[in-house]
Parts: C-alpha cells; structure tokens; sequence
C-alpha cells in the first residue's frame, strides 16, 4: 500500500513539473517574441529605437556639458527633454 502511495505521489510530481515547464515555455515564447522597430513616426520618417536612444544620449551628454555635473533621465524628464 506504501509502495503504491509512493510511485503515485512521483507521478503527480513528474506531471506538475511537466505543467510548469510547458507553462513557463509557453510564457517565455510569447513574452520574447514581440519587439518594437520604431518609437514614433515624423512625417513619412520612422524613428528607429536605436536613433532615439542615441539621440537622447547625446543631448544628455550635451547638458551634462553645460552643467558639468552628472544629469540622470529623471532629471532630463523634469526639464521636458
């Protein structure tokens, strides 16, 4: 009676990982798969996420220059960049 206690108590186990690996799988496949091109588009013109990420970088650095002190993003925000 142990003995077949035991073997169904492993079953039931094997099966719960099998369910929680396919449900992570189904999760991870569907949360990686989408990705963003663009951020916005001016006038026929895409810009890329790249462009942008660059773009602000740059002007970060710009006003970094001007104030010599250290301007993180939710500084730049505040200021409307």
């Amino acid at each position: 009676m142990a003995a077949g206690m035991k073997k169904l108590s492993k079953t039931f186990v094997w099966i719960l990982m099998g369910m929680l690996i396919v449900g992570l799988a189904g999760f991870g496949a569907v949360n990686f798969t989408g990705s963003v091109g663009s951020v916005a588009v001016v006038g026929e013109q895409e810009v890329s996420v790249d462009d942008y990420a660059r773009e602000l970088q740059r002007e970060q650095r710009a006003l970094e220059a001007q104030t010599g002190q250290r301007m993180p993003i939710a500084q730049l925000t505040t200021l409307g960049l």
